[in-house]
């Protein structure tokens, strides 16, 4: 065999990883992993828009590529502004699906500029750099807003002053919103000036007031609607309204002067529109509380330009309420603006002569008599009279009244009298604000039960036979040392009878009760008496008194 040269060859032999780990266990692993992708994909950004309107546009892009990536797992993301560049350092505002070449931008301003970016995103989170900056201007809002125009115009006058309040529906308007309402006056129909608005009011606004008209004047007026683009509807719906005298402005009164039954207030001018200060009435009303004010009847009612009235007859230490209204010469008047007012307490006592008389009464009594009192504020009728009594001269308790008499009466009867003692009498007025006079007048009786002297009666006038016209009075005296209890009149006349008239202690009754009369006389009264229907003959006259204590008289 002839020699030849072998040459040897290393031939690899596989052995299983698994396999030299068991037979060295100082032998290491081998990874065989892919490396990591840090490729971007390959993108220029976007490159047109399309469906472009007011409020809206489409941004469009080509796919991108990736090294690893199929353009299906490739997203984008987007960032825009308005007017410049978006900022790509903050989170894009969309993130598109996968595969996705287009985005549709909606609810955006008409007549804007954006900008808009678009980078690829491949799965591993890889974003390419583009800065490709994609212009899309929406087209501009030339629609008008809808709407129906002014729907009312109504006057009215607040304090004095004069305004037209206007009123509408809502203007709508899909793009832009409606930003104003202008509004557009004229004093002729037709005539407002469209290119100058009289004044403008918000969007949000449904009315508005106009406080620089002048009474005597008609005014019209339309309003319009103007969206946020400056675009105004062309509506002329169109309201007139009169501006009329306006009433004077508002007048506030105070007290200035006051006494127990009086107040004066006073205030300062009212303004009008049309009548002057000077020839401005005003009316002034009082109430006493909880009454309401009667403006239909003023208490008091001015001349022209006068600032103050004065109300009399009130009552003392009371409190009321005062109102003044200002009138313009076409009877228009102020709001009403009342002010509490007061008079003085009444602090006068009555004028009083104090007690006149003190008589016996029966069985056991005095009876004091006296004329009645006057005082500034309290009628007659409304003056009580307090009795002191003592029995020494001078001795009277004021502190300590006997007795009151109500209101109006003159006499006073005291039953709690012992026989045989003598009383000292003073009797004061006393007024409705419990003012009480100090009069020192005193009288002084002795009480005694016992009577036996007839009444007196004298002086019968005319005398007996005379022949008496219709108003002549038959007239007489009758006296008595201790009072009488019942005096009776007959008058008999020829053909006609018998008539009688009584007298009980007061006032007579009968045919001749209201034509009688009582004057007080010492010790007694004198009588008069008339017949309203005259007498035909010549009349027989007859008096008859029983005193208190029975006895009689006649004449």
């Amino acid at each position: 065999m002839a020699d030849r040269t072998t040459e040897l060859v290393p031939v690899p032999v596989w052995t299983p990883l698994a396999s030299v780990a068991l037979a060295n266990r100082t032998s290491s692993l081998v990874d065989f992993a892919p490396a990591a992708d840090t490729i971007p994909p390959t993108f220029a950004g976007a490159d047109n828009a399309s469906g472009i309107t007011t409020t809206g546009f489409t941004v469009n892009w080509p796919s991108a590529s990736d090294d690893t990536s199929p353009s299906s797992d490739i997203d984008y993301l987007i960032w825009y502004a308005v007017g410049a560049t978006p900022s790509l350092a903050v989170d894009p505002a969309f993130i598109t699906p996968k595969a996705a070449t287009s985005k549709v931008f909606t609810g955006l301003v008409p007549g804007t500029e954006y900008h808009v970016v678009v980078r690829a995103r491949d799965q591993a989170g890889n974003v390419d750099t583009n800065t490709t900056d994609l212009v899309v201007n929406t087209t501009a809002d030339t629609a008008d807003p809808t709407f129906a125009g002014l729907d009312a115009a109504t006057y009215t006058e607040t304090g004095g002053t004069p305004r037209v309040v206007l009123s509408w529906d809502p203007a709508t308007d899909v793009l832009s919103g409606v930003s104003f309402y202008r509004i557009y006056r004229a004093t002729t129909s037709g005539g407002q000036n469209f290119a100058s608005p009289t004044a403008s009011v918000t969007g949000a606004v449904g009315f508005y007031e106009d406080t620089s008209v002048v009474a005597g004047t008609t005014y019209y007026y339309v309003v319009r609607a103007e969206d946020g683009e400056g675009n105004e509807d062309a509506n002329t719906a169109e309201e007139g309204v009169y501006v009329g005298d306006v009433a004077p402005s508002t007048v506030s009164p105070s007290q200035s002067a006051n006494t127990t039954t009086s107040i004066t207030v006073s205030w300062s001018a009212a303004t009008d529109d049309i009548t002057s200060t000077g020839d401005l009435i005003y009316e002034v009303y009082l109430r006493l509380p909880p009454a309401a004010f009667d403006y239909d009847h003023p208490a008091v009612v001015t001349g022209p330009g006068e600032l103050s009235a004065t109300l009399s007859g009130l009552a003392p230490d009371t409190t009321y309420e005062v109102d003044v209204l200002a009138r313009d010469e076409a009877s228009n008047k102020s709001t009403p603006n009342p002010e509490s007012v007061f008079t003085d307490p009444d602090t006068t006592p009555p004028t009083f002569a104090g007690v006149e008389r003190a008589e016996r009464s029966a069985p056991l009594g005095i009876v004091l008599a006296w004329s009645s009192a006057t005082d500034d504020i309290s009628l007659a009728q409304d003056i009580r009279y307090r009795i002191y009594r003592a029995t020494t001269s001078g001795a009277q308790n004021f502190a300590s009244p006997l007795a009151t008499t109500d209101p109006g009466v003159g006499y006073y009867e005291d039953d709690t009298v012992a026989e045989g003692a003598a009383y000292y009498y003073v009797v004061r007025a006393v007024d409705e604000a419990d003012n009480e006079d100090t009069n020192t007048v005193e009288v002084t009786k002795t009480a005694d039960s016992v009577d036996s002297l007839p009444p007196v009666i004298s002086n019968l006038s005319p005398p007996a036979g005379s022949v008496l016209e219709p108003n002549d009075p038959v007239s007489f005296d009758v006296t008595d040392d201790k009072g009488f209890r019942r005096i009776i009149v007959t008058v008999t006349q020829a053909g006609e009878g018998v008539e009688e008239v009584a007298h009980d202690g007061e006032d007579f009754r009968g045919y001749y009760q209201n034509v009688s009369s009582r004057t007080l006389i010492d010790e007694g009264w004198h009588y008069a008496v008339r017949r309203l229907g005259g007498w035909s003959s010549a009349p027989t006259v007859r008096v008859f008194a029983i005193d208190v204590g029975g006895n009689e008289g006649t004449l």
